[in-house]
């Protein structure tokens, strides 16, 4: 079996869930990720629905694969 070289990737991205309940502060939190990141991540549409195979309400922070460890450990540590 050939495997892949993990160079082939090149783009990561997360899904932040909220509801009702919690809108404001995935709001908030979404304008504290552009603040900290900029145009180094790009920012999905906030949906106040479920979309395609995600069960609840959600966006995507969208970002090259070079800031897999700044972002994704921010994102873990807050």
């Amino acid at each position: 079996m050939a495997y892949l070289d993990v160079s082939r990737i090149t783009s990561w991205h997360a899904h932040v869930y909220f509801d009702a309940a919690s809108r404001d502060a995935a709001r908030e939190f979404r304008e504290v990720v552009t603040a900290q990141f900029g145009n180094r991540v790009e920012m999905g549409r906030f949906h106040e629905r479920p979309v395609g195979p995600h069960p609840q309400w959600s966006y995507q922070i969208a970002f090259a694969a070079a800031r897999f460890s700044d972002v994704v450990g921010w994102l873990a540590l807050n």
